[in-house]
């Protein structure tokens, strides 16, 4: 029997935050892997989360890869680094891997003079990313419409274990992170 044509496919490990030089990096890696005709990506992927922006702008490209993408969270899925990890058509975690959903906030990093428009603006912006967030969740998981609608869903933090994240439908299965012998790999510093 003839030996089964092998799939041209690739690992990019991400460990870092969303961040905007970060995204950029890795729209380029997966530009250049379609360029080569990369068939399969997989995106060993751990992150904190970071700019909400930046993170609803990557679910949105890697969804549009013309390639199989599997992301697998290899530690840590926190806060908008869901969404981005929920682009993933087939979606994995390590045993010992978490997801951290929790409410969003508004940072001001310097002195800021704020009036009631600009109070209100940053709370319809915030609503805005929650209604967002759970649209994600609702399109790509199995979690309940009911605990999605609920006023209540990012009012307290909530951490699924690899489990519970199968049970919600954020994965598909649990499994370790492997890298085929032979397939190419990128592991870039992301800061």
């Amino acid at each position: 029997m003839p030996d089964e044509p092998t799939v041209p496919q690739r690992t990019i490990i991400f460990s870092g935050p969303i961040s905007q030089n970060a995204t950029k990096i890795l729209r380029n890696l997966c530009c250049t892997a379609v360029a080569q005709k990369i068939q399969k990506l997989t995106i060993q992927f751990a992150s904190e989360g970071g700019s909400v922006g930046d993170g609803f702008a990557l679910y949105a490209f890697l969804k549009s890869l013309p390639v199989e993408l599997t992301m697998h969270n290899t530690g840590w899925v926190g806060s908008i680094a869901n969404v981005v990890f929920l682009a993933g058509t087939r979606r994995l975690a390590s045993p010992h891997a978490a997801f951290l959903l929790h409410n969003l906030g508004w940072r001001v990093s310097t002195p800021t003079t704020v009036t009631s428009g600009t109070v209100h603006e940053e709370e319809m912006m915030l609503t805005s990313e929650r209604e967002r967030i759970k649209l994600v969740f609702k399109l790509n998981t199995q979690m309940s419409q009911l605990a999605l609608e609920s006023p209540d869903f990012f009012k307290e933090p909530q951490i699924y274990e690899p489990a519970a994240a199968k049970a919600a439908g954020i994965i598909h299965e649990v499994q370790d992170a492997a890298i085929p012998s032979g397939e190419s790999v990128v592991n870039v510093d992301w800061s």
